[in-house]
């Protein structure tokens, strides 16, 4: 049995958790022998008893602290972090989950094939004498580097000077256990909410400003629209005070956490996430699998999940008034809700759904192996 060593990093809730949670339902499809290696500021109850009815042994090292985020002590740390697990799990196959960029890069030193998926991308270049040991672990034959968009590889290429051609995009999936049944007459449901809905961290790089800004343009047109952000974030509070002060909480909704987000997506007419930095977003992909047309930014890799004119409309970033006028477009015609939910849909059947994305991973990891 192959025995397979992940190093994820995540938060409390959100898309990385999201995604490895996934990868450990892969894991334990494909039957391979799997230990998590977290340090312990990650060794959240809900998520170890996550990675316990996974099957999966739990490895608990020590936390990063500022100096092990810097540079070269950025790698030593990230050696001394994983050598003790190696030695003692004995992996055929290291898996590293990042979602900080230049995190975790030591862990292609292993000896082991190891596949380093990106789920974010580098926004700085690395400085040069990291660069050219990152250029040398990550082009031994044995390893291979992923991320979730064409873009995020373009970047990587560009700021860590890993060859394009050398790095897979896999896109991530939408989780179909977060849905209804997926029904062919999904895309053409109706409700009486004319619900605007956005399932994402309450944090600045989502837009939240953006969002309620097109939220007003919206409703000074539409009044019975309703704008519902579903998440919690470090500007949560901060959103919901906003919101408050200008006497629109009824309409304009920062609704926190609710694992039922198949509810709220039923009720949607819309989906609506105005990013300012996005890779490949899981919840747009959700949106899409449920039938729903959506408004995005033009950022990162969200016009390859988003077909503009086609799936919904991928608006310049940070331009509330175009928002508002796609968004106020799809409240008006059911003809084209309906015509662009249901290519939404099929997209994300055909590119997005858990099956293909476990295909590729396995697919991924058999080739790194074979290399080894």
């Amino acid at each position: 049995m192959t025995r397979a060593l992940i190093i994820p990093e995540y938060a409390s809730s959100g898309g990385t958790l999201t995604f490895f949670l996934t990868l450990l339902d892969i894991h334990q499809q494909a039957k391979l022998q799997t230990a998590v290696l977290i340090p312990k500021e990650q060794a959240f109850e809900h998520v170890l008893h996550d990675i316990e009815q996974h099957g999966a042994q739990v490895i608990v090292g020590p936390n990063r602290g500022k100096l092990g985020s810097k540079n070269y002590l950025s790698l030593a740390y990230d050696v001394a972090f994983c050598t003790p697990a190696y030695a003692k799990f004995k992996p055929d196959l290291v898996t590293v989950i990042n979602g900080t960029p230049r995190m975790m890069l030591g862990a292609l030193a292993l000896p082991a094939p190891t596949v380093y998926i990106m789920q974010t991308y580098p926004l700085q270049p690395l400085r040069s004498g990291v660069r050219w040991l990152v250029q040398r672990m990550a082009a031994q034959r044995k390893n291979k580097i992923v991320t979730v968009s064409a873009f995020a590889a373009r970047r990587i290429e560009h700021l860590m000077g890993l060859p394009f051609e050398r790095t897979r995009v896999i896109y991530n999936s939408y989780r179909e256990r977060n849905h209804t049944p997926i029904t062919s007459d999904m895309a053409t449901h109706q409700t009486d909410s004319n619900l605007i809905l956005n399932t994402s961290h309450v944090a600045a790089w989502k837009g939240p400003d953006c969002w309620i800004e097109t939220a007003q343009l919206v409703l000074a047109q539409r009044p019975k629209a309703v704008f519902r952000w579903l998440g919690v974030g470090d500007q949560l509070d901060e959103m919901r005070a906003k919101v408050a002060a200008l006497g629109l909480q009824n309409q304009i909704v920062f609704a926190g956490y609710d694992s039922n987000v198949a509810k709220h997506l039923d009720e949607a007419y819309v989906y609506f996430q105005p990013s300012r930095i996005e890779n490949h977003s899981m919840a747009v992909a959700d949106a899409m699998a449920h039938g729903l047309p959506c408004v995005v930014s033009n950022v990162g890799g969200m016009p390859e999940a988003v077909i503009d004119g086609e799936t919904g409309f991928v608006c310049p970033d940070n331009d509330a008034s175009a928002f508002a006028n796609r968004i106020v477009e799809l409240l008006d015609s059911p003809y084209l809700r309906t015509r662009m939910g249901s290519a939404a849909q099929h997209r994300a059947r055909a590119l997005f759904s858990e099956a293909v994305q476990m295909h590729s991973y396995l697919d991924t990891y058999q080739d790194v192996m074979s290399r080894k």
